[in-house]
């Protein structure tokens, strides 16, 4: 009882700050810092929420660095200038036509309609410790037009990239969209722009009419992820219309990244996919340069006994997962007699 007493003192002790919503009052824009552009006539502070619902168009610029709770964007035509400042809030977008420019937003974007131009001079990271999670996710009719950075940041939390069946994001020439798990149901136009996510963590893409795909298309794969000779990872699936264009520049893991395997990326107008095969065999278990030498399996046995080199590859040869096993041995000297992998 004690206890449960002292806990309720704490808390009476220590009252929450009251959450306030500043309405943008001032149709021909101005600056973010003047209390009298705000219905409150205070500028939004870390607790608080700033609307913008006026419509029109105009530009609100901010005055230094700031953090709010939620910046929502609910009408009008408003220009979010940066001014080369950052500021970090949840940018949450219901309705209107909006544009951010010259400078860094962090934290999450949600949008449930609308549309959202990121503009070149501006980055939008989704990375934000001191709100509810991070990530980009686009529901409803939304659209988000990507021209400069969104990305995601907060290596703690893997942050994703959610496109809904109705909504779409579009990636132009130079931009850049970075995240770790990407899952678009409805619609990702590729229009030379630059795409960096997690392969297996995706669920394919789906090209809009008249979209092509372009740009720099980089594959990485989670440490500890487990291949399979033969299998086809899908990355890009086809729309209503043929899969058109190609990468300037393809970027996949080589066979010193996933010993055993070599990816090989496939573009049919039905999909972009990577196609997993079998790397030849050979045995440079310490990686000298030198193949099946004495030195090759002396280390390969010491790995065994848990005392690998430090460029010696893992004592799971074959690669299933069991380290150290029968089964890695009987393979070691398959290989080492010239048979398959």
């Amino acid at each position: 009882m004690r206890t449960t007493l002292a806990l309720t003192l704490a808390a009476l002790g220590a009252p929450a700050l009251a959450q306030t919503t500043a309405t943008w009052i001032n149709p021909a824009g101005g600056s973010f810092g003047n209390p009298a552009n705000w219905s409150t006539n205070a500028v939004p502070g870390p607790q608080d929420t700033a609307r913008v619902d006026l419509p029109g168009t105009y530009t609100i610029t901010l005055d230094a660095d700031r953090a709010i709770d939620t910046l929502i964007i609910a009408a009008g035509q408003p220009t979010l200038d940066l001014d080369t400042r950052t500021l970090t809030t949840r940018i949450r977008q219901d309705a209107g036509l909006a544009r951010i420019t010259n400078g860094t937003t962090r934290g999450r974007l949600d949008m449930n309609g609308g549309n959202l131009v990121i503009e070149p001079s501006a980055a939008c990271r989704s990375a934000l410790l001191t709100q509810t999670g991070a990530g980009i996710y686009l529901t409803g009719t939304s659209q988000l037009t990507v021209r400069g950075l969104l990305s995601h940041t907060f290596p703690g939390d893997y942050g994703h990239l959610t496109v809904d069946p109705a909504a779409s994001i579009r990636i132009e020439n130079n931009a850049t969209v970075n995240a770790y798990y990407v899952n678009v149901y409805g619609v990702m136009q590729l229009l030379g722009g630059n795409l960096y996510y997690d392969t297996l963590d995706t669920y394919g893409f789906i090209v809009a009419e008249g979209g092509t795909i372009g740009g720099t298309l980089q594959v990485s794969l989670r440490h500890g992820t487990r291949l399979t000779v033969g299998e086809r990872i899908p990355l890009i699936t086809r729309g209503n219309s043929p899969i058109s264009g190609a990468f300037d520049e393809v970027i996949i893991p080589s066979g010193n990244d996933i010993p055993g395997y070599v990816l090989q990326l496939s573009i049919t107008p039905d999909e972009v996919a990577l196609d997993v095969l079998g790397a030849p065999c050979v045995i440079d278990f310490n990686h000298d340069g030198d193949h099946a030498t004495d030195q090759d399996i002396e280390d390969f046995f010491a790995c065994l006994g848990g005392r690998c080199c430090p460029t010696c590859s893992s004592a799971d040869f074959n690669g299933d997962g069991d380290t150290g096993t029968d089964q890695d041995i009987e393979a070691f000297f398959r290989v080492l007699g010239g048979g398959n992998c």
